[in-house]
């Protein structure tokens, strides 16, 4: 009953024990039923969801929408703005230093 108060918009009442699971749930993932209790983030792909929170910097969800990538980036992201404080390309901090040359847009000056 405490869910249907607090989202009483929310078609999918009878999944009110799934919200606030720590997983993302594609059709609770609506203004409607709170982003799924606070399980996903409204700006961030429904495809990215599953990348967040894994320990994994992954590059996709490294944007302000999945709060990037929901911490995981914050090391990466930190190291490269110390070191490259005027790179535009944060989103990629993953990739910089791992011994690879890739993706045209790092390798340039910053």
């Amino acid at each position: 009953k405490a869910f249907r108060n607090k989202h009483p918009l929310c078609t999918e009442w009878q999944y009110h024990t799934w919200l606030d699971d720590e997983y993302c749930h594609d059709f609770l993932n609506t203004a409607s039923c709170g982003w799924d209790g606070g399980d996903c983030h409204p700006d961030c792909p429904a495809e990215f969801i599953v990348l967040l929170g894994n320990g994994v910097c992954d590059y996709e969800a490294n944007i302000q929408g999945c709060k990037l990538d929901e911490g995981d980036c914050k090391e990466a992201n930190d190291n490269l703005l110390t070191k490259y404080p005027n790179c535009p390309h944060v989103q990629y901090s993953a990739f910089m230093g791992d011994g690879r040359c890739e993706r045209d847009e790092l390798n340039v000056e910053a």
